[in-house]
């Protein structure tokens, strides 16, 4: 699929129904006089033998027509029930044609599908726009891409296959015109590895949801705005006008996540903001919840990260409204290497479940419960185990003053040695009760697994806590295969006789990183140090997480 294209038709059409074409040239380019046409513009390159391909272009510049472009304009047309051929052959005023704001989640979906490759042959994934990026059919970079895949079409599945350097990539794409939802369901396999993902976005059907994403989109732009202006003077009074009444974040009120949000954001440079899916949209309450995609300047180069954020309308703005839940509620498959003075190294898989709620919002004594329907022995329904608290200090300006520490009960319990892991999209609720009204649950659902298993070298070796404690430790890793990794995290976690304990040396390393150190200290609580476990973690795109844990003791 990566070979060039040669001396096929291009045909544009605006939505009047207006055309213009052109021809490739032995690279596979081409050039179209648009002048007399409107945009937005729909294209399609045609050759005998070869299956039509479209593509979508907002103004004149770049388009390409690859198999990747097809998938996110055909998913676009049949998520609203209606066939992209027919559309382009009798296009007129009354058709649509995927706005800006809607290619974009298409885009960022297709493009997480094949993440891991672009990064192997040494194109940067982040930021990166394959509709829109230049690129040459070489055999290299985006080409190389293009050259290790295929893609088939039975007309209700898409399927995307990826084969490169042993590894093979299977996904298959579905639209639904009935939920207007896109949902990719993806297996990787190296060797014995394999790492599952399911991910999904909503387009939108009704020119009210769009309005909500193009208003979610222009508060993300704000947010953007307003980071890169203030810099490291970044406050959380220069973000209090952009909060929704009533805005919850993972149980912080509205003047609370401001100050989260300035401590987060102070002193990045953002080079794009913008809604990456729609989780949901709620036309009775104005209310849509989109998956956030930013990238900054990092490094030298970008880092793309991610957050879950709802926007709700107010008037004609729409602000941000956290996502209206009482606590941080973490649901995650992982594969869990240990190390221990006991077993060595042991490989297991697990799912753990770790909600942190700020003291005061729920009831104790009703706890937290989990249920997953489908699953009923994975947590065999019952309560998650109170773990004491935690605490986290936050920042909303520069003046240290101004801090404030908000100290959460935390609730922990994993489900662990599974033989196999719950399939990704298995939904479960997660129940807790306030301190004042009726219980509230909210839906938590299986993401990505990996059955893949990297190796940690740590020095000192052994697991003496003498040798460690007060000294440096240096961990050198390997990476995944079968995912892109996204983050990798490296910290310690101290503890003392009395189960006093403390997390040091707490790194959000690049995804290409191999290597980190952290340093143990001598006490913990003023008592002096006796176990510490070094943590190693990666992280990626659709929930992927393998965790090691290194005890000294």
């Amino acid at each position: 699929m990566g070979a060039p294209l040669t001396n096929a038709t291009i045909t544009v059409k605006d939505r009047n129904g207006l055309q213009a074409t052109g021809t490739t040239d032995a690279n596979g380019k081409y050039v179209v006089n648009v002048s007399a046409l409107t945009a937005p513009y729909l294209l399609k390159v045609t050759k005998a033998g070869n299956p039509d391909r479209y593509s979508v272009g907002s103004q004149i510049g770049i388009v390409n027509l690859t198999p990747l472009t097809d998938m996110v304009v055909r998913n676009y047309y049949r998520a609203r029930g209606l066939d992209i051929a027919a559309v382009f052959t009798a296009l007129s005023p009354a058709d649509p044609i995927p706005t800006t704001n809607e290619v974009a989640l298409l885009v960022d979906q297709t493009k997480t599908l094949i993440a891991r490759s672009l990064a192997g042959n040494s194109v940067d994934p982040d930021g990166y726009n394959f509709i829109t990026t230049a690129f040459d059919a070489n055999n290299t970079g985006v080409d190389a891409v293009l050259a290790a895949s295929t893609l088939s079409d039975n007309g209700t599945t898409m399927t995307l296959t990826v084969n490169d350097g042993g590894t093979t990539q299977t996904s298959q794409v579905t639209a639904d015109g009935g939920t207007n939802l896109v949902t990719a369901v993806t297996t990787v396999t190296s060797g014995l590895n394999t790492s599952a993902s399911s991910s999904s976005t909503l387009v939108p059907a009704t020119s009210n949801a769009l309005t909500a994403l193009v208003g979610a989109n222009a508060g993300l732009t704000q947010i953007k705005n307003i980071v890169n202006a203030q810099g490291s003077a970044l406050t959380s009074a220069n973000l209090t006008a952009l909060i929704a009444p009533g805005a919850l974040m993972e149980g912080l009120s509205g003047s609370q996540m401001t100050g989260r949000l300035a401590d987060e954001l102070r002193g990045k440079t953002i080079v794009t903001l913008s809604a990456g899916k729609i989780r949901s949209y709620d036309d009775a309450n104005k209310v849509i919840d989109v998956d956030a995609a930013i990238v900054e300047s990092a490094g030298g180069g970008l880092a793309e990260s991610r957050f879950t954020m709802m926007f709700k309308q107010v008037g004609a703005s729409w602000l941000l409204f956290g996502d209206q839940k009482l606590g941080e509620v973490g649901f995650t498959p992982e594969s869990l290497i240990e190390h221990d003075s006991a077993s060595g190294t042991v490989a297991t898989k697990q799912v753990s479940v770790d909600v942190r709620v700020p003291q005061g919002l729920i009831n104790l004594a009703a706890g937290v419960q989990i249920n997953c329907p489908t699953l009923p022995t994975l947590f065999n329904n019952t309560a998650v185990a109170n773990n004491g608290t935690t605490s986290s200090t936050f920042h909303p300006t520069t003046n240290l003053a101004d801090d404030f520490t908000v100290t959460y009960d935390v609730f922990f319990v994993k489900a662990a040695n599974l033989v196999n892991y719950p399939s990704p999209g298995i939904v479960c609720t997660i129940t807790m009760t306030p301190v004042a009204g009726a219980p509230v649950s909210y839906q938590v659902v299986t993401g990505a697994t990996t059955t893949e298993t990297t190796t940690l070298t740590t020095t000192p070796g052994g697991f003496a806590i003498g040798s460690v404690v007060g000294q440096t430790v240096t961990m050198t890793w390997t990476l995944p295969t079968t995912f892109q990794v996204t983050e990798i995290r490296t910290a310690a976690n101290a503890q003392n006789a009395s189960n006093g304990n403390t997390v040091v040396d707490e790194v959000v390393h690049g995804p290409a990183a191999t290597s980190g150190s952290v340093s143990i200290p001598t006490t913990v609580a003023s008592q002096p140090t006796n176990q510490t476990t070094v943590n190693l973690g990666y992280d990626g795109p659709n929930g992927e997480r393998i965790l090691h844990l290194y005890s000294y003791n």
